[in-house]
């Protein structure tokens, strides 16, 4: 929601954003990854140009059609989350990783 401090990608049929791209990410690691990402997006395999390399496919989590709404109208600031919400959402990452790990491991 709104109170969420985190970007969120859409898809807009044109468009670019930036990320990074993990190779070689195994099945197990992609459910675990569907399960952090929860109802508020789904995986999509897009095109991804990597900087000097050529265009190949990867794993995404795009915001649903019916979630955009949930999502604040200003550009996503990566300044002011490292600077104010990075360490509340590093809490939130281990409190998911150690709940998941007793749940699936």
């Amino acid at each position: 929601g709104r109170e969420a401090v985190f970007p969120g990608a859409i898809a807009t049929g044109e468009g670019s954003t930036r990320g990074r791209l993990y190779p070689g990410v195994d099945d197990r690691t992609l459910a675990r990854l569907d399960r952090f990402e929860g109802d508020l997006y789904e995986r999509r395999t897009i095109e991804v140009l990597p900087a000097g390399g050529r265009t190949e496919r990867a794993e995404a989590w795009i915001v649903l059609p019916s979630e955009v709404a949930q999502l604040a109208s200003a550009p996503w600031d990566e300044e002011e989350f490292l600077r104010e919400h990075l360490e509340r959402y590093l809490r939130m990452c281990r409190s998911f990783l150690e709940e998941d790990r007793r749940l699936y491991d």
